[in-house]
């Protein structure tokens, strides 16, 4: 779920019984509409996991439907389009040519810096300018991510210490430059 500066909350919603994932919007009167309707199979082009919104309005989503693994975009006039990834794989470079694998989280900084939970990889990656960087890996089975107001970048991941244990989760802070340390 994510909620925009106008109050509007955005969020992904899976129905397996009738195979459709959808993104809808909630406005602040209360009016829920959808802003991207899936009827699925496995072919199924959009299966959008992890949101969030710009602060100018802009929505952003991971898709993981069939080998997609892409981060697309979703603009005020409602047009669809891929910003990140070309399948399933690890590679940074140009965007359009990258390739993530499952991600769970996503989070848009200030300056426009895209930041995702790229959970199949262990990484937290970051698209920026047209470009996908990997600003921090050895993250096990993350799950969220988001960004303070000072540029630190914060994400949960299972503890090193224990990597069975999917109880074991640890806050884990990153820097700007890259440099983590656990939080708890």
């Amino acid at each position: 779920m994510a909620s925009a500066s106008d109050g509007t909350l955005f969020f992904t919603d899976l129905n397996e019984a009738v195979d459709r994932v959808i993104i809808r919007k909630i406005l602040p009167n209360g009016i829920v509409s959808t802003i991207l309707a899936n009827e699925g199979n496995a072919e199924s082009r959009y299966f959008p996991w992890a949101i969030d919104v710009s602060k100018n309005g802009i929505v952003y989503f991971t898709n993981l439907g069939s080998d997609n693994n892409q981060i697309m975009r979703i603009n005020q006039n409602g047009v669809i389009d891929t910003i990140a990834g070309c399948g399933l794989g690890f590679e940074d470079g140009p965007a359009r040519s990258s390739k993530f694998n499952i991600m769970l989280a996503i989070a848009v900084g200030d300056n426009g810096a895209i930041y995702v939970s790229d959970t199949g990889n262990q990484a937290i990656r970051k698209i920026q300018n047209g470009v996908v960087s990997t600003i921090a890996t050895n993250l096990f089975a993350t799950q969220s991510i988001d960004i303070g107001d000072d540029g630190i970048i914060y994400t949960n991941a299972v503890s090193s210490k224990d990597p069975f244990n999917l109880l074991s989760n640890t806050i884990i802070k990153i820097s700007p430059q890259g440099t983590m340390s656990t939080i708890v």
